[in-house]
């Protein structure tokens, strides 16, 4: 795949070494350049007739945050900017969505009452990784509203996860260095408890 594969790897590996003292536009750099790496990922995956041959598997379950009998929440798949599937699914309830290599995604999840969640998947192979699991699943539950209104509002809208190949295991993880930034940044008269994708408020 060229150059352009290479620079997509070299971009994100600056990502993770670049030292940003200011939490606030670390953040925002992070959130920018996920942007940026989703359009030129998506260009190149176009280009590249064996992306359909690999493919994994996102196993996810939203656990019930609004205590209301029945409540559902509607779950979206975007492929860029565009939603490639939806689901509109009972809380508690597994939902799964098969992924294409080399792309970004991005998992948004909304419900009344609460904040919008996203998450992004980049599905790049690294280096010729060997893959030892190509399943990822997690459970995490929305942020309701209420408790929103002591977090810092700048940074409400971003994702709360980003989900890539580890090299040194061969699996499908979200990275931490991301989510610890995100949430020590949202954290602002309020505790956020999370572990891994998982959430709670404390």
């Amino acid at each position: 795949m060229g150059f352009a594969t290479i620079g997509l790897a070299k971009t994100y590996q600056l990502l993770l070494m670049y030292k940003i003292n200011n939490m606030k536009n670390t953040i925002k750099f992070i959130s920018t350049l996920i942007i940026i790496l989703t359009l030129i990922s998506n260009r190149i995956n176009a280009k590249d007739s064996n992306s359909d041959s690999v493919q994994f598997a996102m196993n996810g379950k939203i656990l019930q945050s609004v205590k209301e009998p029945g409540s559902k929440c509607k779950i979206e798949l975007f492929y860029g900017n565009t939603v490639i599937d939806s689901m509109t699914i009972k809380m508690n309830k597994p939902f799964k969505f098969n992924l294409k290599k080399n792309a970004w995604y991005t998992l948004r999840v909304t419900q009344t009452g609460c904040l919008p969640l996203l998450i992004s998947f980049n599905t790049e192979l690294k280096n010729g990784t060997p893959i030892s699991e190509n399943t990822f699943s997690f459970e995490t539950q929305l942020i309701k509203l209420e408790d929103a209104k002591n977090m810092n509002q700048e940074f409400i809208d971003f994702p709360i996860g980003l989900v890539e190949l580890n090299v040194e295991t061969g699996k499908f993880e979200t990275t931490e260095e991301f989510t610890s930034n995100y949430f020590t940044t949202l954290n602002k008269n309020s505790k956020v408890i999370y572990s891994d994708l998982a959430i709670s408020i404390k």
